[in-house]
Formats: structure tokens, C-alpha cells, sequence
């Protein structure tokens, strides 16, 4: 990253107040002497977990069948704080993208969110995807943004910071909410010790309603064959995570 790079908006919080050193933790999760049991772990047609202690990492892996799912979610919801920004940092590492193979890394549940994701062959298609319940039923695809529209740093070498976002590596995904039931949401990654700003999904003042039911939400990483897979399995790696009130 180009030393003359200088973040702006990334020092502040969601609500806009200058971050200083004293986040208040809601959940941190780490796997340095065995898999973290703060998490349930669900898995389906031959999906299974294997703990890697060298590496302090749960690898969540697959066979090649259509449907091969693991899901790893943490128990707690977190308690979001109204007026404070919550704050959400996950890192993980993931599988070689291939057609038919979908992983997924953020602060969701089964009926609202936000998530990184990555489906598709090679190079994958990126996205954030605000998951929704606001209609009574689960809407994944009305707020879903792919990387060449997002509107901050695609992360592609064309944006402010020059990087390009390089899944072969592990990463660390964040992403801030200032929910209020209408305020904006920003998510991106961080790297060289910047919290780069990728995309921001606004709200307040842009939607009939609020964005998604409820903020009070689990950590979750999920790997699944939406298809049949030639070759080995797809296998995700989640390595830590944690939550703060700002």
C-alpha cells in the first residue's frame, strides 16, 4: 500500500464520533487450544470440521455432492446498543472458488444481516449482501452488490488504496452498523492496518422502512455446494472473530 494513502471516514465510528482505544467487547471468539464451543456447528450430505491447532483455525470442509453444507454460528446473539456503533471483525481464509460452491462470512442469522460473499469459478464473484426479513419472509437478493458496484473501494486496484483483494489469503472482513432500525452500514476489509472501506448500504432517508427486523444477530461462516463438484471439496477456514459496541 502506497505510504501517501491516508484514511479518512475509517477513523470515525458509525454514527460519525472520532474512534479512540476503548471498544466495549460484546463476543470474541478464537480457537488457540481447541475449536471455540462457542459456536454450533451443523453440517449436511458428508460437510464436516476439522481443528487445526497449528494454525489456531476450524477448517470447515466438503465432499463433491450437491448440497454439502457446514454451518458454523454462534450460539449468542449480541446485543446491539442503540446509539453506539457496532462493530464486527471476522477473519477466515477461503476455499479455491469453482462453479456451484458458495461461502459466506459475517454478522447474520437465518433471517437478517450482513455478509460477504463469494460464489462462482474462478476469479468468484464478490459480493455484500444485506439479508432481509422486513417482508415476513427471507430476501437475499434485493440488496446484494457485486464488487464492480460497490461504492467505495472495489478493492480491485483501481480504488484509493491501489490493493487488490486477494482470496487465496486469509482475511480480515469488518463491518460497522449504525442500525437505529434505519442508519447505514458499512463493510469492507482490513488490511496494512487500514480498515479500507469497501461498500456502504444507506438507508435512512433512502428506504420506506427499516433495513432488516433485528440487529441483535449470531457470527456465522458457512461453505456450501449449490452443485455437484468435480475434484476435491471446497474447505472454508474460520480463524477468529469478534463484536464491539463503540
Amino acid at each position: 500500500m502506497s505510504h501517501l494513502y491516508q484514511p479518512s471516514q475509517e477513523q470515525f465510528d458509525a454514527f460519525g464520533r472520532l474512534r479512540v482505544s476503548e471498544p466495549f467487547t460484546l463476543f470474541d471468539s478464537q480457537n488457540r487450544y481447541a475449536i471455540d464451543n462457542q459456536f454450533d456447528t451443523s453440517t449436511s450430505t458428508g460437510g464436516s470440521t476439522t481443528y487445526l491447532p497449528n494454525e489456531a483455525s476450524v477448517r470447515m470442509d466438503l465432499t463433491t455432492a450437491s448440497g454439502a453444507e457446514v454451518v458454523r454460528q454462534s450460539y449468542r446473539c449480541l446485543p446491539y446498543q442503540p446509539g453506539k456503533g457496532l462493530l464486527f471483525l471476522g477473519t477466515f481464509q477461503m476455499a479455491t472458488t469453482k462453479a456451484g460452491l458458495r461461502q459466506r462470512c459475517g454478522y447474520f442469522g437465518t433471517n437478517n444481516g450482513v455478509y460477504f460473499e463469494l460464489t462462482g469459478a474462478s476469479p468468484g464473484t464478490k459480493a455484500f449482501v444485506m439479508r432481509t426479513y422486513i417482508s415476513g419472509s427471507v430476501d437475499n437478493t434485493t440488496r446484494r452488490v457485486e464488487q464492480s458496484s460497490w461504492n467505495g473501494d472495489k478493492l480491485d486496484g483501481t480504488g484509493p488504496s491501489g490493493l487488490t483483494l486477494d482470496l487465496t489469503h486469509p482475511q480480515i472482513l469488518w463491518m460497522d452498523f449504525e442500525w437505529l432500525g434505519v442508519g447505514r452500514v458499512r463493510c469492507g476489509f482490513s488490511i496494512d492496518g487500514y480498515n479500507i472501506i469497501a461498500h456502504e448500504f444507506y438507508n435512512s432517508n433512502h428506504l420506506p422502512t427499516v433495513y432488516m427486523s433485528n440487529p441483535n444477530l449470531p457470527v456465522r461462516c458457512e461453505v456450501r455446494n449449490t452443485g455437484a463438484q468435480v475434484g476435491a471439496g471446497g474447505s472454508f477456514v474460520q480463524i477468529c472473530s469478534t463484536v464491539m459496541s463503540e
